[in-house]
């Protein structure tokens, strides 16, 4: 077996390990909830407020923007604001439920393939569950038609739902990657931190219209606040993708100007890998890769 069939095998047994790790430890989590819920019924939600949850669940995480980390993209969402607000109208359990079910749908939807979708399923439950203690731990009573709106209980929170959803992601970027985990924690950390600020700001408006009975009409100011945020990321990094795209094509021609004949085809041979990744990359994007690393 070749060098690099022999390297792509061990880090695809390392994807599968970490993966798995996941799915073990959600469906754990998951467990817990469905116990604690026959241990402690409480009043079913109404319907139309879990699938509203469903529907505001897929959509937030259908809207992504993609950061190439060498081979491989690395999706953002918005997947925070319908969590975090459904967290305060509902029970946790509830919510944990139509979160992994929206991610269920979607990924199913998209035919992701099965490690994606366990994949996704599994960190959705991660995270949604530790946020959901963090709000317990703050002693916050969720409710539909009077909720509170607890600043510093929902600043935590979503600290807690970030950093789960860090340590449960960067591990298998960086593995697919072929990065140390410091490179890919601080890749793009600029473009994160402004995302995560405006997902806190909506998450607040929609609390505060909600919290104060203000006119509802200015819920309809947060899809575009989304879709604003969402365009500002795609352009800037598209643009910072293109600028790097060309820095190496620069690069690789003024090194295959070299008179070592050694040195041009090494050269030729290392900066061709990374100049025409993006094929795979586009590869990585369609609907079937169900041997590729799952999605954020």
């Amino acid at each position: 077996m070749s060098e690099t069939g022999t390297n792509d095998d061990a880090t695809d047994q390392r994807l599968r390990l970490l993966v798995g790790l996941v799915v073990v430890l959600g469906a754990g989590v998951a467990l817990s909830w469905a116990i604690y819920t026959y241990r402690n019924p409480e009043p079913h939600p109404p319907v139309f407020a879990l699938a509203l949850l469903c529907a505001s669940v897929i959509a937030a995480n259908r809207l992504r923007v993609y950061v190439r980390i060498k081979s491989s993209l690395n999706g953002t969402a918005w997947g925070e604001v319908p969590v975090l607000v459904g967290l305060i109208l509902l029970p946790a359990p509830w919510v944990l439920l139509c979160a992994v079910a929206g991610q269920a749908v979607l990924k199913i939807w998209s035919r992701s393939g099965p490690r994606k979708t366990a994949f996704a399923v599994a960190k959705e439950s991660l995270t949604v569950s530790s946020a959901a203690v963090v709000l317990t731990l703050f002693g916050i009573r969720p409710h539909l038609t009077d909720p509170e709106l607890p600043v510093l209980a929902v600043t935590v929170a979503m600290l807690a739902f970030i950093l789960v959803d860090d340590l449960v992601f960067v591990p298998i970027m960086a593995a697919d990657s072929r990065i140390s985990l410091r490179q890919a924690v601080w890749h793009n950390w600029t473009r994160n931190i402004i995302g995560h600020i405006g997902q806190f700001f909506a998450i607040l408006g929609v609390l505060w219209v909600l919290a104060t009975h203000a006119n509802v009409l200015l819920l309809l100011v947060v899809p575009l606040v989304v879709a604003c945020m969402h365009l500002w990321q795609s352009r800037t990094t598209r643009t910072r993708q293109e600028r790097e795209s060309w820095q190496r094509l620069a690069k690789a021609t003024d090194e295959l100007n070299a008179v070592d004949l050694d040195q041009v085809l090494h050269s030729a041979t290392t900066r061709a890998a990374q100049i025409f990744s993006y094929t795979h990359v586009y590869k990585r994007q369609q609907p079937a890769g169900a041997g590729s690393v799952p999605a954020r």
